[in-house]
């Protein structure tokens, strides 16, 4: 099985709010995404806060549970801005398009050759 390594984010309007938020989306990801390894980081290494950063290991099977995780959590927490990959390629705030689902999923998988 292939293993993917994916980037996230949280953003908020204060450091207290984004470690709440944090907190709920690593216990949401272990919880709904099956053999997830979750690695939280800081941005900043000099704060003391424990970091807004989270690195995901899994696999790319479990794509579909990530998605459809972090599109529940987006819906429940509108007021937070989700970064996903390391360059920071997708922004999701709340949830205004019907289709974050998908273009989570999009980016997971990568490139694909046309069929």
């Amino acid at each position: 099985m292939e293993n993917e390594a994916i980037v996230l984010q949280v953003h908020c309007e204060n450091s207290r709010d984004e470690n709440v938020l944090v907190n709920g989306l690593m216990d949401e990801l272990n919880a709904n995404v099956r053999g997830i390894r979750l690695d939280r980081r800081k941005e900043d290494p000099d704060t003391l806060d424990p970091g807004t950063v989270i690195l995901a290991i899994l696999g790319t099977k479990f794509a579909l549970e990530l998605a459809r995780t972090l599109h529940s959590w987006l819906m429940r927490n509108q007021s937070a801005t989700l970064t996903i990959g390391k360059d920071g390629e997708i922004h999701a705030t709340g949830v205004s398009a019907a289709n974050i689902e998908k273009v989570i999923l999009e980016k997971l998988r990568g490139p694909r050759s046309a069929e």
